[in-house]
């Protein structure tokens, strides 16, 4: 096994493991009464999962000439799950105890 394909499978069971299991885990436990902590988890999972698929395919992209619109590929999911985690968990904690009027 080649190194591109060691980090093409590393790449997939990141956004696997950390972008698609916590939101499915998220949609089926929506109703649950402890949603705050659910919630907490899911999206700060989300942001280092994103964290750290944004630093693997920026030393990807500057290491390796080959498939480079691939690694730009995995970090612009990268960055855009790092921007969507950060907004939801500054709502959530900024909110946090309603808005206020």
């Amino acid at each position: 096994m080649t190194k591109t394909q060691k980090n093409l499978i590393l790449n997939i069971s990141l956004i696997i493991l950390t972008g698609i299991v916590p939101v499915y885990i998220f949609q089926s436990l929506q109703n649950d009464i402890n949603i705050d902590l659910i919630q907490k988890v899911m999206f700060t999972l989300l942001l280092c999962g994103s964290l750290l698929l944004t630093y693997t395919n920026n030393r990807n992209r500057t290491q390796v000439q080959n498939l480079k619109w691939l690694w730009v590929l995995f970090e612009g999911l990268g960055i855009m799950g790092i921007v969507y985690s950060s907004v939801i968990l500054w709502l959530i904690f900024t909110f946090n105890h309603g808005i206020g009027f």
